[in-house]
């Protein structure tokens, strides 16, 4: 980021005459963009050394490729905002970027390369689950990469993709036996618990039941496990039946899903599920608040749902973008590529919802905030005047409601209203004392009738004086409370 701000301030110096350009052109911008991404893949390749890419296990390695890949990423996205958005309209009166935007193709090629390595290690770590370390002997599954031993993975070149090429199509020569293997690990895997589980979790969901639409979910996430076993050709084209089977569920479980959402949507708009804290929800919650909850919820599994949805598509194109010989989609991976365009739009009616239903809280909050407001100068219990005698408490009971709905929203990322945020704040200050004071309240108004005779006269002193305390309050050192 900061070195991305030092370019951009040096493409806006202005000439000396006060006219814009001239002071850093184009042609010294792309040579420093080109050496930052050069920097950044040397670092990524002196991390690499630390470790054998190769040999050592996937979890030692998963992360340096992960960090390498956010780190070339991020420069990317940085140095195409800049050319794309930044410099295009010369805002601010800087010059003009024309023409096409920048792109590093070294930065790129290396970064592919560094999630084409991430994929075969994440398979690899996949296949090991799910063959037994006898089969994975006889599979000489630790020996794959054999092919790469002798090969930097970052060093990306004209003159190094020979080699990379030859020891991919190795690479794909020993991984055939052990992928028709796994195909009959995979079928048997998904026919006998798998995708029963994932039909019966269906069958048995509620109609408004958040806890319902939770072992689906689970049920796809264990599938998306094997997301990059099932996008190989030779395994897909294997499990045709399963992989059908479970695009069927997939498309149930996002219309269950679009439903629900409708229905929200609907009572939302009429005005249901209100701020009031009578509604259906969890305790000291609001309908509105366990519909935010619940559309929270969903997209986290409509997310997880389109990782489903990417697993059944197969993979017909290598890094290059040229056709792998001998693949073509079939009917589920299209099914998958059309699932995911209606869960990504799905995706986009939760979160518009979300926000409404958001929105449609605090403006129910807001209008009766002045009914539980809570004066910090006020006393918090007294003395009922009138016949009863009876102790009153002041510490509305809907603040309960509001302190753990703020808390809830808060934690689902929604920035609250600072006049409803300040009085949860209040709330918050004095709910212990609150809570202690509605038992002595109600002990107090409900033991005369526990009370046997006899017992009365005992307590009738300590009542008194606690009587003398509500209506006289003064603190330790005998000031008027």
């Amino acid at each position: 980021d900061e070195i991305g701000d030092a370019l951009d301030a040096a493409w806006r110096v202005k000439r000396g005459d006060g006219t814009a350009g001239g002071q850093f052109p184009r042609r010294r911008a792309e040579h420093f963009m080109r050496m930052v991404g050069a920097a950044l893949v040397g670092h990524v390749q002196v991390r690499a050394r630390g470790v054998s890419i190769w040999s050592d296990g996937f979890k030692s390695v998963e992360s340096l490729l992960r960090f390498g890949h956010r780190c070339l990423a991020k420069w990317e996205r940085t140095a195409a905002d800049l050319t794309e958005l930044n410099w295009r309209e010369g805002t601010g009166g800087c010059q003009h970027w024309q023409g096409q935007a920048f792109r590093d193709q070294e930065l790129s090629k290396a970064r592919e390369r560094l999630d084409e390595v991430f994929r075969m290690r994440e398979a690899q770590a996949e296949l090991a689950e799910l063959l037994s370390p006898e089969e994975g002997r006889l599979l000489a599954l630790s020996e794959v990469f054999g092919p790469f031993a002798r090969l930097d993975p970052l060093q990306v070149s004209e003159y190094t993709a020979p080699l990379w090429e030859a020891a991919r199509g190795d690479y794909d020569r020993r991984m055939s036996p052990i992928e028709e293997k796994m195909s009959e690990k995979l079928r048997e895997h998904f026919g006998a618990r798998l995708l029963p589980s994932l039909q019966a979790s269906m069958r048995s969901r509620g109609d408004d039941s958040a806890v319902a639409m939770a072992q689906p979910h689970q049920v796809l996430r264990e599938v998306g496990r094997y997301a990059e076993l099932l996008r190989r050709p030779a395994v897909a084209q294997s499990l045709t039946s399963e992989r059908n089977l479970l695009a069927d569920s997939l498309e149930r479980f996002l219309e269950d899903i679009k439903a629900e959402c409708d229905r929200r949507a609907r009572v939302s708009g009429g005005g249901g599920g209100g701020g009031d804290g009578s509604g259906g929800g969890g305790r000291n919650t609001t309908e509105k608040v366990e519909a935010v909850v619940w559309a929270t919820q969903a997209q986290e599994r409509v997310a997880i749902a389109r990782e489903t949805c990417a697993a059944l598509v197969i993979t017909t194109r290598d890094k290059g973008g040229n056709r792998v010989q001998g693949t073509e989609q079939d009917a589920a991976g299209r099914r998958g590529s059309d699932l995911d365009r209606e869960a990504k739009h799905l995706l986009r009616e939760i979160d518009d919802l979300r926000k409404r239903l958001f929105k449609g809280w605090q403006e129910g909050i807001v209008d009766r905030l002045g009914e539980f407001k809570l004066d910090l100068g006020s006393k918090l219990m007294d003395l009922d005047s009138s016949s009863t005698g009876q102790v009153k408490l002041h510490y509305n009971s809907e603040l309960v409601s509001l302190l753990r709905e703020v808390r809830q929203l808060s934690a689902l990322g929604f920035t609250i209203r600072r006049d409803i945020a300040a009085e949860a704040e209040t709330a918050r200050k004095f709910y212990r004392h609150g809570m202690v004071l509605r038992q002595v309240a109600n002990f107090y108004n409900n033991i005369a009738s526990e009370m046997i005779p006899c017992q009365k006269p005992m307590m009738l002193d300590d009542a008194v004086k606690f009587e003398e305390v509500l209506t006289n309050p003064r603190d330790g050192l005998g000031k008027v409370i």
